[in-house]
C-alpha cells in the first residue's frame, strides 16, 4: 500500500519550499532601493604657492577626523551619533578634502548642519593658517625693503640684486597665495542595500530558474517513487 502519510510530508515540504523561493525572488526583487543615503560635502584646501597646498589635505582630513569631528558629530547629532558613519577622504596628490556621511534616511537636516559647522571650522582653521603665512611674507618684503632703502653705499651691486630678487620672490608667493574654499555644501543620494537594481534583477531571475530547477527535480523523482511503490503494491 502506498504510505499516504509520506506522500502529504512530501507535498507540504515542495510547497514550503515553493513558498520560501517565491518570498525570497520577491524580497529581491521588489525590495526598496534605497535603505540608507549618502550625504557628501567638498572642501579645497588653500594654496601657500603654485604647487604646495597651505596644509598638507591628508593632515587636514586627520585633524578634522580627530579634533573636530567628535565635538561638532556629537553635540549636533545627539543620540543618533551613533547610527551614522563619516569619513574625510583625499586622494593622492588632491586637495580636494570630501566629507562623506552615510545614515538612514530622516537625518538630513541634522547631518547637513554637521557638514555646514565642519566646513566652517576647516575654512576658519585655513584662514587663521593663511593669516599667518601672509603676515610673515610682508614682513619680509618689509625688511627686505628697509635693507635697500637704508643700506645706501654699504651694499654691493650683487647685494642689492640679491635683496632685489628675494624681494621678488617673496612678492610672488604672495600673489600665489589662494584661500581655501568650500566647493560643495551638501548633496545627498541614495545608497541599495542590496546593491543596484540591474543586479537585483539578475540574481532574483537566477533564483527563480534554481527554484524551477528544484520544484521539477522533487516532482520527477516523487512521481518516480509513486511509481515504485505502485509496481511493488501490483506484484
Amino acid at each position: 500500500m502506498i504510505n499516504l502519510g509520506v506522500l502529504g510530508f512530501r507535498r507540504f515540504c515542495i510547497l514550503l519550499i515553493v513558498f520560501l523561493c517565491s518570498s525570497a525572488v520577491l524580497y529581491f526583487a521588489l525590495s526598496p532601493e534605497v535603505a540608507r543615503r549618502e550625504y557628501v560635502s567638498v572642501f579645497l584646501v588653500g594654496k601657500r604657492s603654485i604647487d604646495t597646498p597651505i596644509d598638507k589635505p591628508e593632515q587636514l582630513a586627520e585633524y578634522a577626523r580627530l579634533k573636530l569631528l567628535p565635538t561638532i558629530g556629537e553635540e549636533i547629532m545627539g543620540e543618533q551619533w551613533g547610527n551614522i558613519q563619516v569619513v574625510f577622504t583625499n586622494k593622492p596628490g588632491s586637495r580636494f578634502i570630501r566629507i562623506i556621511t552615510r545614515a538612514d534616511e530622516g537625518y538630513e537636516d541634522k547631518i547637513e548642519k554637521m557638514h555646514q559647522d565642519l566646513l566652517k571650522a576647516l575654512l576658519s582653521h585655513q584662514e587663521q593658517h593663511l593669516l599667518v603665512i601672509r603676515k610673515n611674507l610682508v614682513n619680509v618684503v618689509g625688511l627686505e625693503q628697509k635693507r635697500l632703502d637704508f643700506g645706501g653705499a654699504s651694499l654691493s651691486g650683487q647685494q642689492r640684486a640679491d635683496i632685489k630678487a628675494n624681494i621678488y620672490y617673496v612678492t610672488a608667493q604672495l600673489n600665489n597665495l589662494e584661500p581655501s574654499e568650500i566647493v560643495e555644501r551638501f548633496s545627498s543620494e541614495g545608497i541599495d542595500k542590496l546593491g543596484a537594481r540591474p543586479v537585483r534583477v539578475l540574481f532574483s531571475l537566477l533564483l527563480a530558474f534554481l527554484f524551477i530547477f528544484l520544484l521539477v527535480f522533487l516532482y520527477v523523482l516523487l512521481s518516480a517513487r509513486i511509481d515504485t511503490v505502485s509496481v511493488e503494491d501490483f506484484r
